[in-house]
């Protein structure tokens, strides 16, 4: 799947967001394979913008309210 050095995976992982965070490090410490590991990148890829939805969901009311 990935070449023998993992460069191929590391690219990969550059452009998967939250990989720079404690949290994300910790959480993919606990997957054993690689094929996981992608896993978990999508997961937490799906996971920031749910949480970025939320944020202007409980943002963009009130403000309009304020208007």
């Amino acid at each position: 799947m990935f070449d023998t050095d993992h460069s191929s995976f590391n690219k990969m992982l550059l452009h998967c967001k939250g990989f720079e965070d404690k949290i994300t490090k910790g959480y993919l410490a606990s997957f054993s394979t690689v094929k996981d590991e992608v896993t978990a990148c999508l997961y937490s890829t799906d996971f920031l913008i749910l949480m970025l939805i939320r944020f202007i969901l409980a943002v963009i009311p009130p403000m309009l309210i304020g208007l």
